[in-house]
């Protein structure tokens, strides 16, 4: 994948009811057409929504279709449905950001602490300035996991390991770097380019996440080149001979 194609647009999910109990066309559709899609449009985020064709097996469709960004209209009708639920599966199980609008009712307690804009209280509140928080907040990790996801490919190039790696590096937003350590603990074993293992363990030690260390500490027991195990006990602060005084000490 080139450097074009990880800038392109960022193809957000969004898991949303079709139909209210009366069979009509649920209020989350106008909602999506015209206050999320006009404002999403404006940060280049592609809203997929009811990506499903004539003759498509529904659950084998929300299986394949591919999308950077995952997210959930929470409202008691969304959290009853099957459909909605296996879709909330499927994008933990990819590892895509998830993000969540509060439509009505409580958000449950396992994701409160993800971003969500709260939208049970439309007046007094400037709600598109709330949308246009989201959709950069989705803009950039759902580019985020764009670029990790690709640096793992098996037909990736060291050539193109080096720029997407330096590409996460080089993301200013630190918190959303940091909440992807898990997925960069789970593909740097298939880095194999050592320049770009070096570029993602500065990007993990930059966060200053606390979690950061521990990951750094597992991949220096891995690493086999000396530049980027200097890189790491650099980022660490400790020397190659644990009998040494580190940087920091007295």
């Amino acid at each position: 994948m080139g450097e074009g194609q990880n800038r392109a647009g960022i193809r957000c999910f969004v898991s949303h009811k079709c139909r209210t109990p009366e069979g009509k066309d649920h209020p989350h559709h106008e909602f999506i057409a015209h206050s999320l899609g006009t404002v999403f449009q404006g940060f280049g985020i592609q809203v997929i929504n009811d990506p499903f064709r004539t003759g498509d097996d529904v659950r084998v469709r929300i299986e394949t279709v591919e999308y950077d960004a995952f997210l959930f209209l929470s409202c008691e009708e969304t959290w009853k449905s099957k459909a909605c639920q296996h879709e909330m599966k499927v994008a933990k199980r990819r590892r895509v950001p998830i993000f969540v609008v509060r439509w009505s009712g409580e958000i449950p307690e396992t994701h409160r602490k993800r971003i969500y804009v709260d939208w049970t209280d439309k007046s007094g509140t400037d709600m598109d300035q709330s949308l246009s928080e989201l959709a950069e907040g989705i803009a950039v990790r759902g580019r985020l996991h764009r670029v990790i996801d690709a640096i793992s490919k098996p037909d990736v190039s060291a050539k193109e390991q080096r720029e997407l790696a330096e590409e996460v590096y080089e993301e200013e937003d630190l918190t959303a770097v940091a909440e992807f350590l898990n997925h960069l603990d789970k593909v740097r074993d298939r880095i194999f380019d050592a320049e770009a293992r070096n570029w993602i363990a500065m990007a993990v030690a930059k966060t200053g996440h606390p979690r950061a260390r521990g990951v750094l500490l597992r991949w220096l027991t891995k690493e086999t080149h000396p530049r980027v195990q200097n890189s790491i006990r650099e980022a660490l602060g400790v020397r190659e001979n644990p009998g040494e005084p580190t940087r920091n000490s007295g």
